[in-house]
């Protein structure tokens, strides 16, 4: 019996090596898709940006919201874990028809580009999208939004700690990254990137929107029923959806339409 039991804990042991060094590669498991054409599509009607980081040249793609001259607000989109920005072109596109201009933001390692990916490394290049959108002239900087999608949605937290954001919406985001250690029977305090959402939204002062689809079944529909209870000031919206299309939901642009309304972020159709 001891025999035995020795050789299940050297097992569990050589497997939690395993998982913790390749952890990284199972949390950004889109650096091995293929990009085709850059952020938002070689052939969009939208601007690459460069963003000069310790990693190297990242391309984001930014499509301004009018040609008149004026500055107008910003909405930062941070993508998934299982895909690239080039992925929420359609997303960013409807965001441009309501006058806002749209900054798809592209990670360290994903989609050809230079890099590794980790909490740290994907909060700086937020950062240094948030920098240069503010530094632009067609840009209102007082008027900048993040939004972001499952794992964009730890991006969005993460850059709203370190720069004063206008609005804040969250898509089938996840409190944090640590109980999804126990999927992989280990403990949490294994993890090297944890993306503390529910902490953050603990601290963040102004109102945030999170949608969360009841039949996802990658990050329970109870993350974002805690991450609601979590913020000061939240508007929460539950649709009929899954993980990968509350996105897509009909319910999510509602949802925005009045929230960004009420950030003064754009004005609806009387």
């Amino acid at each position: 019996m001891k025999r035995i039991l020795l050789i299940v804990l050297v097992t569990y042991l050589g497997y939690g090596v395993l998982i913790y060094y390749m952890q990284r590669s199972l949390i950004y498991p889109g650096t091995s898709l293929p990009s085709s054409g850059g952020p938002g599509g070689a052939n969009s009607a939208s601007e690459v940006l460069e963003l000069d980081l310790p990693g190297g040249k990242l391309l984001s793609r930014f499509l301004p919201a009018a040609a008149d001259g004026q500055r107008r607000p910003a909405v930062i989109i941070c993508h998934g874990n299982m895909e690239l920005a080039q992925d929420l072109f359609s997303v960013a596109q409807t965001f441009s028809r309501l006058g806002i201009g749209v900054l798809l933001l592209e990670y360290p390692g994903f989609g050809g580009m230079p890099g590794v990916p980790s909490e740290k490394s994907l909060a700086d290049t937020a950062v240094a999208a948030y920098d240069l959108l503010a530094a632009r002239s067609d840009v209102d900087a007082g008027r900048i939004i993040a939004m972001g999608r499952s794992l964009g949605g730890g991006v969005a937290c993460a850059l709203s700690v370190r720069r004063s954001l206008r609005g804040l919406i969250l898509v089938s985001a996840f409190t944090s990254l640590r109980p999804f250690a126990s999927r992989y029977l280990l403990p949490s305090f294994l993890l090297k990137d944890i993306y503390d959402n529910q902490q953050v939204l603990r601290r963040y002062p102004g109102n945030v929107l999170i949608v969360h689809g009841r039949q996802d079944r990658v990050v329970p529909f109870s993350h974002g029923e805690r991450l609601a209870l979590a913020a000061a000031r939240p508007m929460f919206v539950a649709v009929d959806a899954g993980h990968n299309d509350a996105i897509d939901h009909p319910g999510f642009w509602k949802a925005a339409g009045r929230y960004l309304a009420a950030e003064g972020i754009i004005a609806l159709p009387r």
